[in-house]
């Protein structure tokens, strides 16, 4: 239950987290945009600061960049690239998360395996002591996952509509002081007129007399009103005049629109002090805008008179209410004194002016809209680096006994059980490398294939960790062990024998086995002398498969595995926990596995309970072919075909996404593989296209942020909007 509502309110987080980049870059901008505009505060025109504060609005409202391919890398490392991975946190948490994993069945749940490792009885126990809380058969939950996947993205949707509905409040409450007759004055008509004609505005605008407001002021984007207290009816023609003058400019200007625009951007970015501030400069901008638009109608000795009746509604503006002072046009006294100096001011010019946002924009436009990627193979790159790169490699040859791989010998009479021989990391920096083949990223390692078909494991940034691997046949690292294979035969009679290597390129256990598995939940299945169980990470044969024949993975502390030809559960003390009654089955994945009996498939929780019958779901189609089998569940949903097509379905067995194409994988880490007119690329939960078709084939899901692809006969790998990290698929 607890895990279906969770499930349910996800969709906040990718939001939240989408919100949370905007305001870093958001905030960036507008301080960039604030100093500016204090250095160039009296020589460009109130017009062009708000032009330059639209920039900042773009930069709240506006995840995206736009990709330009270059030969040079020219901002691929700047700091908004680094803020740019804040969205994908939610993508990337769940990689820990049980009910959010990899959909690979392979995938390894890092932070619950460091647990079983160092003590699996601790850690069956843990899960036992969770299930208690939670719906029966589903997995322990991360406190850090709920936190920043959850706690935080809801604080944040609690504080928008907390701050919409205030708003929409205020703006109620204004329109129904509105709502009132038009007050009808021949004195006030006559001087509103003229003041229209000055700014050749043609639009019915009524006058409002009402109490709501201390400050004359203009409201209404579509039924403008200007709202003035009964006080304003004893001042001067010349008063009322340079009052509406400036609401008017206020209208002509459309700054009643971008106010509101600014409501709205403050109630998503409520959370950010620095937002809240840049909002107070721009509405200062705003008036400032509305005064040099005014005063143009008025001589020097009328501008003084205007500038006497600003002072003056001053006073009132300090009474103001939170809500009427942001819903409509109003100032505070600090920036009244520079207004009045603006207005006695010379005439901006308007060439500094645009000059001015034209250089901003550009800079900030190239800075935050935009981003390389290097189409070459880091030619400039390595050519910036070479020095740097000649002394790493004179330190490399000064040092060559000491870093020199080693390679084991192979040959029918070496010692087994020799652990001296071992390889040595060989770090040789960034490189763009020519892939032909490349495995998913775990524990921060992946096996690739180089343009010579040596197999050799990178990190994330490209780097040589493991090469002359011992053998390595490109596994993944879990527990920090990956499976190796060595032939111990002779040219003419080749004898495999499997081991397994650690992140320093060493033995840690040795080629014994005849058959192995990866490492997943703290155990592998092997096989020796005709005799199959389970290992741990020491090497220790902890317990016996039920059959003669390499079992499948533990995961989540059960494993399926065949018994009398039929399939069922056990756990890592041997101990039947699902009875062998189905004739297949998978591995337990976010709580769930599939299984079938009797022609039907069916999803069941970790005490055999049934939770999910496929059957029932209209257009199934289970069985007819191996791609018709059900997937694991990953990210909330799982794959099944239906009516000649791919869908996803819940964890309550409703369909929540159709598939449009003729291929399709399971989610991960948010996104899915998808096959369309020859090309494979990436979708979203919601089915839009993530990633373009452009690819030749996956190579592997997201994990850890990365996916291997293949195109052009090369491989690589992408993170999630499609950018190259790693390899050259050009």
């Amino acid at each position: 239950m607890f895990q279906e509502i969770l499930s349910k309110i996800y969709f906040i987080s990718p939001l939240f987290y989408k919100v949370l980049y905007m305001t870093i870059v958001g905030s960036l901008v507008g301080i960039i945009v604030y100093f500016i505009r204090n250095l160039f505060d009296k020589k460009i025109s109130g017009k062009w600061k708000c032009i330059m504060w639209c920039i900042v609005l773009l930069a709240l409202v506006l995840p995206i960049r736009f990709e330009i391919k270059t030969n040079k890398l020219t901002m691929q490392n700047t700091v908004v690239d680094k803020i740019e991975e804040i969205k994908y946190i939610p993508s990337t948490l769940v990689e820990t998360n049980e009910f959010n994993d990899s959909s690979n069945v392979e995938a390894n749940e890092n932070l619950d395996i460091q647990k079983e490792e160092s003590n699996d009885f601790i850690e069956n126990q843990d899960i036992a002591e969770t299930q208690e809380n939670i719906d029966k058969g589903y997995a322990k939950i991360n406190l850090k996952n709920i936190v920043l996947n959850y706690i935080l993205p809801g604080i944040w949707l609690v504080g928008v509509i907390a701050f919409i509905l205030t708003f929409l409040s205020g703006i109620r409450k204004i329109s129904k002081k509105n709502s009132r007759r038009e007050y009808r004055d021949e004195r006030l008509s006559s001087i509103l007129e003229k003041c229209k004609a000055d700014l050749e505005i043609k639009r019915k605008i009524k006058i409002i007399l009402q109490d709501y407001k201390k400050v004359p002021s203009i409201f209404g984007i579509f039924n403008p009103v200007i709202l003035i207290k009964k006080d304003l009816l004893n001042e001067s023609d010349e008063t009322i005049q340079y009052i509406f003058l400036h609401e008017l400019s206020h209208y002509k200007r459309k700054d009643i629109l971008f106010n509101f625009c600014l409501l709205l951007v403050l109630s998503i970015h409520w959370f950010n002090p620095i937002v809240w501030f840049l909002f107070k400069k721009i509405r200062q901008d705003m008036e400032i805008g509305a005064d040099e638009l005014a005063s143009k109608k008025l001589n020097k000795e009328e501008k003084k008179q205007y500038g006497m009746v600003l002072i003056n509604l001053l006073r009132n503006s300090m009474q103001e209410n939170y809500t009427a002072s942001m819903l409509c046009m109003s100032d505070t006294g600090k920036n009244m004194e520079r207004r009045i100096l603006m207005i006695k001011g010379k005439t901006k010019s308007i060439v500094l002016s645009v000059l001015v946002v034209v250089i901003v924009f550009g800079i900030i436009a190239g800075f935050v809209f935009v981003k390389t990627s290097n189409t070459s193979q880091n030619a400039d790159v390595l050519e910036n680096n070479s020095e740097e790169n000649q002394e790493q490699n004179e330190e490399v040859t000064n040092e060559e006994t000491v870093n020199e791989t080693k390679v084991i010998e192979e040959s029918s009479n070496e010692n087994n059980n020799s652990k001296t021989q071992s390889n040595k990391i060989t770090k040789v920096g960034n490189l763009s490398l020519n892939l032909t083949g490349c495995e998913f990223f775990s524990e921060g390692l992946a096996w690739v294939a180089d343009d010579n078909n040596n197999g050799l494991y990178i990190d994330k940034e490209g780097n040589r960790i493991i090469e002359g691997n011992n053998g390595a046949i490109g596994t993944t690292f879990r527990n920090g062990l990956a499976r190796a294979v060595k032939d111990i035969g002779n040219n003419s009679n080749h004898i495999y024998k499997y081991g397994f290597i650690n992140k320093n390129g060493e033995i840690a256990i040795d080629f014994i086995y005849d058959d192995a598995f990866d490492f997943l939940d703290g155990l592998a299945p092997v096989e020796k002398d005709g005799k199959a169980g389970f290992i741990d990470t020491k090497g220790n044969w902890v317990l016996d498969a039920p059959e003669e024949k390499i079992p499948n993975y533990f995961s989540e502390g059960l494993c399926g595995t065949f018994k009398n030809n039929k399939y069922g559960f056990i756990d890592k003390q041997g101990n039947t926990v699902i009875d062998f009654i189905y004739n297949t089955g998978s591995m337990f994945h976010e709580g769930l596995a599939w299984v079938e009996k009797d022609g039907k498939y069916y999803y069941i929780d970790k005490e055999g309970n049934i939770v999910i019958d496929i059957s029932t779901i209209p257009g199934i189609e289970t069985g007819k072919s191996e791609e018709s089998y059900p997937n694991v569940f990953s990210d909330g949903l799982a794959l099944i075909r239906r009516n000649g097509k791919y869908a996803y379905i819940d964890k309550t067995g409703n369909v929540v996404l159709e598939s449009p194409y003729s291929k399709a994988g399971s989610f991960s880490e948010g996104f899915a593989w998808s096959y369309k007119d020859g090309k494979y690329g990436f979708i979203d939960k919601q089915g839009n296209v993530a990633v373009d078709f452009e690819y030749d084939s996956i190579q592997s899901d997201f994990s850890e942020g990365l996916a291997g692809v293949e195109k052009n006969g090369k491989c690589g790998y992408i993170n999630y909007d499609g950018t190259v990290i790693i390899g050259n698929l050009k």
